[in-house]
């Protein structure tokens, strides 16, 4: 499993990031956003997008890595 983590996304983005590996069928297993801001002085949100193809979970992040 590839995991590839984000924090506070705008809601936005995540519609755009779920539709682009819908669009390119990238072998994204699991989508979870877990609320942290309990536990978190910097963040309130993480994203996890878990891949079970290493190439795809390189694209993904290749694609999104400015966010």
């Amino acid at each position: 499993m590839n995991t590839i983590r984000f924090h506070d996304i705008l809601p936005d983005h995540i519609s755009d990031m779920l539709d682009y590996c819908h669009s390119n069928r990238l072998s994204l297993e699991r989508f979870e956003e877990t609320d942290v801001s309990d536990l978190s002085y910097l963040y309130d949100t993480i994203f996890s997008f878990d891949f079970t193809d290493e190439e795809d979970a390189v694209i993904f992040r290749l694609r999104y890595n400015g966010l």
